[in-house]
This record gives structure tokens, sequence and C-alpha cells, in this order.
């Protein structure tokens, strides 16, 4: 019985430096899943990852896992997985995929205002042109070429929103 107890006490003890080589695991386990093609099984070992070290790496595999999944049921499962993302300097980043998945998941208007405040917080212009796309299809052109207009500020050497602005012009 002091054996199974000293054993218990060392794992209880060495949990926490343990606890990012546990996450690596079960993230490679997830992509050998779903390198043979099991979806339901990567996912159940990136949501373990997520929920033991809550790794931004687990929640981008998450992410990822259900924009090519054509499972609403992951959809509606990583959309719950983003809604607590804490501010850190990967916020931006989770913030605007939040955005790709409320698109996905026909929340158009959602996605515009997660892709907007993406926007806010990163340098990149991703975020904006996606956010000015939505703006035009819901018939808002004015805010879309606002939104144009501010990515070419950012970029100017991107040709991006010219592209747009340019298209929105037809």
């Amino acid at each position: 019985m002091r054996r199974i107890m000293l054993a218990l006490c060392a794992c209880a003890l060495a949990a926490p430096l343990l606890r990012g080589s546990l996450c690596d695991a079960l993230l490679a386990r997830g992509d050998g899943a779903l390198a043979i093609g099991a979806q339901q099984a990567a996912w159940r070992f990136y949501q373990r990852a997520e929920a033991l070290g809550g790794s931004r790496q687990a929640l981008r595999r998450i992410v990822t896992l259900a924009l090519l999944s054509n499972d609403p049921k992951l959809l509606t499962q990583a959309l719950r997985s983003l809604t607590t993302i804490r501010r850190t300097k990967a916020f931006a980043q989770l913030l605007f995929d939040r955005a790709l998945l409320k698109w996905r998941d026909h929340d158009a208007v959602g996605a515009e205002r997660d892709a907007r405040s993406a926007s806010r917080w990163t340098r990149s212009i991703s975020p904006l042109l996606f956010a000015g796309i939505l703006a035009r299809r819901r018939g808002a052109g004015r805010v879309a070429e606002m939104e144009f207009e501010r990515a070419h500020r950012l970029a100017p050497n991107d040709p991006r929103p010219l592209y747009q602005l340019r298209k929105g012009g037809r």
C-alpha cells in the first residue's frame, strides 16, 4: 500500500512538470489519427490536449479540423471551445479563427464583428479584408470601402485591398 501511495504522490508532484510533454503527445496522437482519416478520434485527442494545457496549438488544430470537416457537430464544438479565449499574444489569430468558424456556421454578422475585433489586435490586413468582404455581402458598401481603405493604409504595397476597392466600384 505504501508503494502505491508513493507512486501516486510522485505522479501528482510531477504532473505540472510533464503537462507540456503530455500535451505534445496528445497532439501527436491526434495528428496520427487524422492522418488515417479518423476525425472523431483526432478531435478527442485535440480536446484532451486543450483541456490539459490550454495550448494554442491544440485550439488551432481544433479550428482547422472544424473548418475542413463537413460535420456541423464539430463546428459547434469548435465554436464552444473558442468562446472563452483569453487575451494573450495569440488572441488576435484565435479571434480571426472564430470569425471564420462563425462564417462557416452561417453567422456572417458575428463573423464580421470578430474579424473587425481581430484587426484591432494585429497588424495583419487579412481580418480587415474579411470584414470588408462580409460587409459588402450584407449590402454595407460604404463600411466595406472603409475597411479596404484602412487595410490599404496598413499595407500600401499589398495589392489585395486595391483589388477589393476596384471590385466594389464595379
